[in-house]
């Protein structure tokens, strides 16, 4: 090897942790990032425990980290020449040792770390602009935790409880609803069935899945009729609180349903009045009459509350009257940025039914939904958006997929719009969407349609390169998020 690499003990530091949505981190290496891969090491300077960049396009050899962290407490430093670490390779170690990643703007994880023995990862980012973020291959886990353990992460200068598995998570946070902890490895759940939100308590503090599974799993709220008032009920969490955050977990064959009426049904959270981000829902949600249902969350509510770089690939079904239904969100009064959603949903008659968001009273922005949408009658069924109303905007989104109901406001992009121009750079493909309208009541300002080729063709106008691309390969041709890939 043509480069010296020197074994000692480093010390840490810590920043604390900041997922900014108007900073997009790019998953795909640049010149100015520290890439960790299986590449030769180069314009890396590697001496007592701290490999720090010499030069942009920096690159440090998983085998050479591995090495180091054989021996010592080892620093990944991007220093003043680049900005961004990315993880490209996959790499793990045994024994005691912790690895920081000590960027100066951003952190992307695009393969599995692996902690075999009681090591610790240690993340420090820029608290302006700078982003923690895992890719559909990445994740840091800790296989053979078990209590008790030296082993923790931090992030940020928070310090994470280690969690085996969501019986253990939903203890702790019961116990505290306002620590901080993170999934310390994948959790399948063996077709448990909860009768309620697996964790009911109000989360106040954090939760992080460092990218990490939760899968096979039931929460089946099992009466029959009415309630009376709204249920929350959440696949994972009954409520996120205003400052709270869930970030960076996968749930995969997860069924919610709740059999009575009037109740608010979310495929990760019921209530989200915090930040949930870097998520993605794989599963089913079925709800009763006159309810609120969601991919992500039933109700984000408020202005506090964000859905960020998530995703849900969900089958919805309420074929019950007057209900609400989202891709992402039932009722979005937040923010939803760098988002989609896919999949199918099927909704009964007088419903609010869109792609992201059945009811939209807050901002939805470079965002996109590939669902197939169909109702009964007398419902507003939208591409992105059911019912916009009069403080709802819509910016730089699309959606591609089939909007369909008899006698009912269908849209490619929004149902019905009860305000005034309220969108900026949003299409809906007009070769899918069985419609010939981008809204089918109100205000179509700032909504074009394309046909499926036009969308292809490039980049829609309006849309970033910072936060779009596309590829022949990738997402059928149609535009993807660069953070947040399908």
């Amino acid at each position: 090897m043509a480069r010296a690499l020197t074994l000692v003990d480093d010390s840490v530091r810590n920043i604390c942790f900041l997922f900014l949505l108007a900073a997009p981190f790019v998953g795909a290496p640049a010149q100015a990032n520290v890439v960790i891969s299986t590449a030769t090491t180069k314009n890396m300077d590697c001496a007592s425990g701290v490999c720090t960049a010499t030069a942009p396009n920096a690159v440090l050899n998983v085998t050479d980290l591995q090495t180091l962290l054989a021996v010592s407490n080892t620093k990944v430093a991007t220093g003043t020449v680049t900005q961004d670490i990315v993880v490209s390779g996959a790499f793990s170690w045994a024994g005691t040792k912790s690895l920081t990643l000590d960027a100066r703007r951003s952190i992307r994880i695009n393969k599995a770390i692996a902690v075999t023995g009681t090591g610790a990862v240690i993340v420090a980012t820029n608290k302006t602009n700078g982003t923690f973020t895992f890719g559909p291959h990445g994740s840091i886990s800790f296989p053979h935790f078990s209590r008790p353990s030296a082993s923790f992460v931090r992030i940020n200068g928070l310090t994470y409880t280690l969690e085996p598995g969501l019986s253990a998570l939903a203890s702790d946070i019961a116990a505290n609803p306002s620590g901080a902890y993170a999934l310390a490895m994948n959790d399948n759940e063996n077709a448990k069935v909860y009768s309620q939100s697996p964790i009911g308590s109000e989360l106040t503090g954090n939760v992080n899945g460092l990218g990490n599974i939760i899968s096979n799993y039931k929460v089946q709220y099992a009466q029959s009729g009415t309630t009376g008032a709204f249920l929350t009920l959440g696949g994972f969490i009954q409520k996120v609180a205003s400052g709270a955050s869930v970030a960076n977990l996968r749930f995969v064959k997860l069924v919610v349903i709740s059999a009575g009426s009037f109740d608010w049904v979310g495929g990760v959270v019921g209530e989200n009045n915090g930040l949930v981000s870097g998520t993605a829902f794989k599963g089913t949600i079925r709800a009763g009459a006159d309810s609120f249902a969601g991919g992500i969350a039933a109700q984000s509510r408020y202005a506090s509350a964000t859905i960020g770089n998530c995703s849900a690939r969900v089958n919805l079904i309420d074929r019950k009257p007057s209900s609400t239904l989202g891709g992402l969100a039932a009722e979005n009064d937040g923010t939803i940025s760098q988002s989609f959603a896919t999949g199918t949903m099927t909704g009964g008659a007088y419903d609010a039914n869109g792609g992201v968001a059945g009811y939209n009273l807050g901002a939805i922005a470079d965002s996109y939904s590939l669902m197939s949408i169909g109702s009964g009658t007398s419902s507003a069924n939208g591409g992105i958006v059911g019912v916009d109303f009069g403080s709802g905007t819509i910016s730089t989104s699309y959606a591609a997929g089939a909007v369909a109901g008899p006698g009912s406001h269908n849209g490619g992009a929004v149902g019905s719009n009860l305000g005034g121009p309220a969108f900026t750079d949003v299409y809906w493909d007009s070769s899918v969407s069985g419609t010939t309208s981008g809204v089918g009541s109100g205000v179509s300002t700032g909504i074009v349609g394309e046909t499926t080729a036009q969308i292809q063709a490039g980049l829609l106008p309006g849309f970033s390169p910072a936060i779009w691309a596309e590829n022949a390969k990738r997402n059928d041709g149609l535009p993807y998020l660069k953070s947040n890939l399908p």
